[in-house]
């Protein structure tokens, strides 16, 4: 029977998507692409539409509501699995994109508790966003024995705590509590030493350092934080 994957994309840049993705890409029956909403159109697509090119009607995109409450966005998940086993069946080979890496705040993540137990996807890695952003920021994220944490954005306790052990700190997602990094970078006298990147790897792409007082008030959704625990970053 045909396979399912679920496809790391990388965080932007179409040159940086992975060769066993793109050879996926060419040959999958039905390349699932997610969106927010109906008719937002999808980021992953628009990532790897050069890879894929003519094969345009093999792609089908999905909703997938992340916000609200889970009893009104769990339908739309359940419908989709559904969709996707009921291909899966038919015996056409699927490819499911996703930003990133799938092993990291991802919807593949999310979507593996609604699929059948005889369903054993593949997972396919990406370039991860903090890896990209590293790169383009031309700096390491750990050496030796240091440590490295990834936090969301969202849980202030978990910034804190972290900034207690690690060596480097990566926040991802920055926008959804500027205030509350803000004050922790001063808190913690790191108003120098961090670092930041908003959509990498696409033509909007800003890199964001300084002082805390150059902090900036807006954040794009696709933006990564790297924050250098007792060493300044500029």
């Amino acid at each position: 029977m045909a396979n399912l994957y679920g496809v790391g994309v990388g965080p932007g840049d179409p040159d940086l998507v992975t060769i066993k993705a793109i050879q996926l890409l060419q040959k999958a029956d039905l390349i699932i692409c997610p969106e927010k909403a109906k008719g937002a159109g999808s980021t992953a697509l628009g990532i790897v539409k050069k890879h894929i090119g003519n094969r345009l009607d093999h792609v089908r995109l999905m909703v997938f509501p992340m916000t609200g409450k889970k009893e009104t966005w769990e339908p739309a998940w359940r419908n989709n699995a559904e969709a996707i086993v009921e291909a899966w069946k038919a015996g056409k080979e699927i490819a499911f994109l996703t930003l990133g890496d799938p092993s990291i705040y991802s919807t593949w993540s999310y979507l593996q508790g609604y699929l059948p137990e005889e369903l054993q996807p593949e997972w396919i890695p990406g370039v991860s966003s903090f890896c990209a952003v590293a790169a383009r920021l031309q700096t390491d994220l750990v050496l030796g024995d240091q440590n490295l944490a990834i936090v969301s954005s969202s849980d202030e306790e978990a910034m804190r705590n972290a900034l207690e052990w690690t060596d480097t700190l990566v926040v991802m997602k920055p926008k959804r509590a500027i205030a509350s990094i803000h004050q922790i970078l001063v808190d913690e006298n790191l108003t120098g030493s961090w670092e930041m990147v908003s959509n990498c790897g696409k033509g909007t792409e800003k890199i964001t350092r300084g002082s805390v007082d150059e902090f900036p008030e807006e954040i794009p959704y696709f933006a990564t934080m790297i924050i250098k625990n007792g060493g300044s970053n500029e």
